[in-house]
């Protein structure tokens, strides 16, 4: 799993980078062997915004076949302190992760199910 981290100046900032790399590696570490990239975003706003700080975090997850080719999971968050804002996107996107690796796996066991209750019918063909 690879960590991207890019943005304004704050994105710079060693502490933040620092921050970032190790809620990253926390949260997603349960599925590391099956994250590409991790891209996330950090964008200081003008002190007039209703909001100071927006955080993107974009995942590549692994491809699931030819249908999940290209798969990702997004989280977003805009907040007033940087560290909140990292904080609730990472939240979303580790939900997001989570859920479509668990939808996978129940697709994969279903499945492998599938192929036992056919192959002792005898009418299982493999190409």
């Amino acid at each position: 799993m690879h960590v991207d981290i890019d943005g304004s100046g704050l994105a710079r900032r060693f502490a933040v980078r620092r921050y970032v790399e190790g809620e990253v590696g926390r949260r997603l570490s349960p599925f590391a062997d099956r994250i590409d990239v991790v891209r996330v975003r950090l964008v200081e706003r003008a002190p007039s915004a209703p909001t100071r700080t927006f955080c993107g975090i974009a995942v590549t997850l692994e491809p699931c076949g030819d249908e999940n080719a290209g798969a990702w999971a997004l989280g977003r968050a805009e907040e007033d302190d940087a560290i909140v804002a990292i904080d609730r996107a990472l939240d979303r996107v580790a939900n997001s992760v989570s859920e479509e690796f668990a939808r996978r796996d129940r697709e994969q066991a279903s499945r492998a199910r599938a192929l036992v209750a056919f192959a002792q019918t005898g009418n299982v063909h493999r190409v």
